[in-house]
């Protein structure tokens, strides 16, 4: 070390170390549009876990315990109310058999077509009357049946 030369990294005391500003209206405008992106991506994801437990009928126990994780936990996140770790929103898509992308996405609205009677092919027709029309399928794999039973 060489006498009158400053091998140190600080600056003095002649340079201020903390610099107070009062957050500007566009800072403020910032922090309080991210926490509500926060807030709309944490109720999105809640209520994608909810429609994915309860699509083959889970209770909040059954995920709670094939995910590794507390009941409340599953609860915060289905609420919206936790802002769970990628760790944890990994444990909960292996669990319910989806990716991780496709937890984070918002649900989308599944398509369905519908065949009115007499626009799709008849697959049976008795002679007492009933009929059973073609069976419709929709992009998800759900196939709906018409029955339609004619009284003499």
């Amino acid at each position: 070390m060489q006498p009158g030369i400053n091998n140190s990294l600080d600056p003095g005391p002649a340079v201020s170390r903390s610099v107070h500003h009062e957050p500007s209206a566009l800072r403020v405008q910032y922090r309080a549009l991210t926490d509500q992106m926060t807030a709309d991506l944490s109720s999105a994801i809640g209520d994608r876990v909810r429609q994915e437990r309860q699509s083959p009928h889970w209770t909040l126990d059954q995920l709670a315990e094939t995910a590794g994780m507390s009941r409340r936990m599953v609860v915060n996140v289905e609420q919206g109310a936790a802002n769970p770790s990628v760790g944890t929103l990994l444990r909960i898509s292996d669990a319910l058999g989806i990716g991780l992308p496709a937890l984070v996405q918002p649900p989308q609205p599944r398509p369905v077509k519908v065949t009115r009677r007499g626009e799709g092919a008849v697959l049976w027709t008795g002679s007492a009357g009933p009929s059973l029309p073609s069976l419709s399928e929709t992009p998800s794999g759900l196939v709906c049946r018409a029955v339609e039973t004619r009284n003499k």
